[in-house]
């Protein structure tokens, strides 16, 4: 049978506790309400790469194709530059997975066949990716690591 004290300390624990919770509430909330400003800030931003990316996309292939910048200098391609992007925060192990799952796939099949004679190179933007593509001994010209977008 529990003492009149074991319930009062039971009692403060509680309450200390729900003290406790409350506080992490608020600085969840505050976290919370920072990251929603920066995203609204960068929506803007956001809005004019999709409309650089529509014109891109939806302009004159021939344009495109002719112009001196996606023209090799010479008929065989030597180097290729891919760069990989992944998350490091939050709950995106799948995300990530399926991510190195496709640029793998690519890297084998695609990539021998659409350019025979090139060596991949690598530029990485997060710790996964990194660690991952250094893992399998991949050429990682530039990595970028601790890159945090929204949490400044």
């Amino acid at each position: 049978m529990a003492t009149l004290r074991d319930i009062k300390n039971r009692i403060s624990g509680v309450s200390s506790i729900e003290r406790i919770t409350s506080a992490m509430k608020m600085v969840s909330f505050v976290k919370s309400k920072k990251v929603q400003r920066q995203a609204e800030e960068a929506r803007p931003y956001n809005k004019k790469i999709a409309e650089m990316l529509k014109l891109l996309t939806n302009s004159d292939k021939t344009i495109i194709e002719n112009h001196h910048f996606f023209k090799p200098k010479n008929d065989t391609i030597k180097n290729v530059v891919i760069v990989v992007v992944a998350s490091d925060k939050g709950m995106c192990g799948s995300f990530n997975s399926n991510l190195f799952k496709r640029v793998d796939a690519y890297l084998q099949n695609d990539f021998k066949t659409n350019y025979p004679d090139a060596t991949p190179h690598l530029i990485t933007v997060g710790n996964k990716p990194t660690d991952y593509y250094k893992k399998r001994n991949y050429n990682i010209i530039r990595a970028y690591i601790r890159f945090n977008f929204f949490m400044a």
